[in-house]
C-alpha cells in the first residue's frame, strides 16, 4: 500500500472539493465496469443518497461501491491495478493497518486519519472510494447469523492490533485493546487476516441464492438479499449521472435504515458524519513507498 507521512500533505483542500475528486472517481470506475461488462452498484449510504437526494446525503463525505466477488478479482486483472492516476487495490494487511475491502486510491489527496477518534497515532492516506465485494451467503438465516458472528470476531481481532497501544473510543475499550494486543500478535495479523478473508468467501458468489457485504462493518446480516433480484439492475442520479443501483435497491435500504429511510430525514442530531478526518493536496518530498504485497 502507498505509504504517506505528514510531509506530504500540501495545502488544505475543502469538503466540497473532496467530494468532486470522489466523483470523478465515481465515473471514472462507472466507465471503465461498463467498456468491460462487470457489475458494480451504488451501495449504502451512497445509494440511499441517490434514492433520497439524487447525490450525497448533505453530512456525508465518501462513496460506497459493492461489486460482486468475482467482478472485483476481475476488475483487479483487467486494469492492472490503475485507472489513469487512481489507484485499484485489493484486501491488504500491512503492519498495523487492514483494509477488507478493495479500494480505489487518488494519490494526489492525503488524508490525515485519527481512525475516527480512537488511536492517538496519526495515518496518511489517499482519498478512496470503498469498493466492498458482495459474497454469496448460505440460504438459512441461522447460518448466516453464524457466518457474520465469525467474522465480527475475527474483525475485532484484527482491530487489536491497529492503532496505538491504548486503542479505542472509550476506556473499557482501550483497557481490552490493550490487553487482548500481547494475545494476538502471537496469533499474528497476517494468519488472522487469512482467516477473516476465507471465512468470508467460503460460498461462491456464482453457487449462492443469497448474497450481502460482509465486509463493511456497519451492517451485517441486514444486508442479506435474493441474489437474482439484486442483481437486475437500474440506472439512479448521483451528482448529475445515473449510476447502476440494485433491482430490489426499496428492500435493500429498508433493511439497512428502516421503512421510511428513502422519504423521511433522520433526526437533526443524527445528521452528522461518522468520520472525523482531514484532506491535503498531495505534497511531494520524496517517493512514495508501496509495499509489493
Amino acid at each position: 500500500m502507498l505509504r504517506f507521512t505528514i510531509d506530504n500533505c500540501g495545502d488544505p483542500v475543502s469538503p466540497d472539493e473532496v467530494k468532486q475528486c470522489q466523483v470523478a472517481m465515481l465515473s471514472a470506475l462507472a466507465d471503465f465496469c461498463e467498456e468491460n461488462g462487470l457489475r458494480y452498484y451504488l451501495d449504502g449510504g451512497s445509494l440511499l443518497g441517490a434514492v433520497r437526494h439524487k447525490g450525497f446525503i448533505p453530512w456525508d463525505d465518501d462513496i460506497d461501491l459493492i461489486l460482486p466477488h468475482p467482478d472485483c478479482i476481475r476488475l483487479q486483472q483487467l486494469s492492472g491495478g490503475q485507472l489513469g492516476r487512481y489507484l485499484i487495490r485489493p484486501p491488504e494487511i500491512d503492519g498495523s493497518f487492514f483494509a477488507e475491502s478493495w479500494k480505489m486510491y487518488d494519490p494526489e489527496y492525503i488524508i490525515e486519519s485519527d481512525l475516527d477518534g480512537a488511536s492517538s497515532k496519526k495515518y496518511y492516506y489517499p482519498v478512496f472510494l470503498d469498493l466492498f465485494p458482495m459474497e454469496g451467503l448460505p440460504n438459512s438465516d441461522a447460518e448466516t447469523a453464524r457466518w457474520y458472528r465469525r467474522t465480527v470476531f475475527l474483525r475485532k481481532l484484527l482491530y487489536c492490533l491497529t492503532g496505538s497501544f491504548w486503542h479505542g473510543r472509550t476506556l473499557p475499550k482501550k483497557i481490552a485493546h490493550g490487553l487482548m494486543r500481547p494475545v494476538v500478535s502471537i496469533i499474528g495479523g497476517e494468519r488472522l487476516f487469512l482467516f477473516l478473508q476465507a471465512s468470508k468467501e467460503h460460498l461462491a458468489f456464482d453457487q449462492a441464492d443469497y448474497v450481502g457485504n460482509m465486509s463493511g462493518p456497519v451492517h451485517t446480516v441486514d444486508s442479506k438479499v435474493p441474489k437474482a433480484e439484486y442483481l437486475k439492475s437500474v440506472s439512479l442520479p448521483f451528482e448529475g449521472r445515473d449510476y447502476s443501483a440494485p433491482g430490489n435497491y426499496a428492500q435493500y435500504l429498508t433493511q439497512l435504515y428502516g421503512p421510511d429511510c428513502m422519504t423521511t430525514l433522520p433526526p437533526p442530531e443524527q445528521r452528522k458524519t461518522n468520520h472525523n478526518f482531514k484532506v491535503y493536496r498531495y505534497k511531494e518530498t520524496h517517493p512514495a513507498e508501496e509495499d509489493d504485497l
